[in-house]
């Protein structure tokens, strides 16, 4: 496949860090909350792998909930999130390894995209729409970048903004 990438070896796993689906320090934050009466829990994505992922998105989804963003869009940030998990089940599977959010690139992101396109179904079993693959995507960017910002690390990988390049 053109966009089978090999980003580092299966060990990698194994250094994941472990997080612990309970708050552990006093003042962290937990994975399970609620939010203008919606519920958000992260816990059922811990333990596959990518846990560091997970806790960058908990702590972008706490920072927005404390900036009193739309329960709406909390709520779809956590759908978006629950789509991106599938595609990171589904990558770590192949060749790849994802492991912690700053092996999140260009040819993830890339990779991603053409998950979206091929593979991502809506509940119903049926492919997604482009106007969904695009909410989608925008969706991810928007988290993936604030969680990247908060570690300090690069956070342009993702090369549209807008309009996606067509499929390849």
């Amino acid at each position: 496949s053109a966009f089978l990438i090999r980003l580092s070896s299966r060990s990698m796993i194994a250094s994941s860090p472990v997080v612990s689906a309970t708050p552990t320090a006093v003042g962290e934050r937990p994975w399970h909350f609620k939010y203008k009466g919606e519920t958000l829990d992260l816990r059922p994505y811990l333990g596959r792998g990518y846990d560091d992922i997970i806790l960058g998105a908990r702590d972008v989804l706490h920072s927005w909930a404390e900036s009193h963003i739309n329960s709406e869009t909390l709520r779809n940030n956590n759908y978006m999130l629950k789509g991106f998990t599938k595609f990171l089940d589904s990558v770590n599977a192949d060749t790849a390894v994802v492991a912690k959010l700053e092996d999140i690139n260009s040819l993830v992101v890339d990779r991603y995209l053409e998950w979206l396109r091929r593979d991502a179904r809506l509940l119903t079993g049926e492919p997604l729409s482009p106007s969904s693959i695009v909410t989608q995507y925008s969706r991810t960017r928007r988290m993936l970048e604030a969680a990247l910002k908060r570690r300090g690390c690069e956070s342009k990988i993702f090369r549209c903004h807008g309009r996606l390049p067509a499929a390849k």
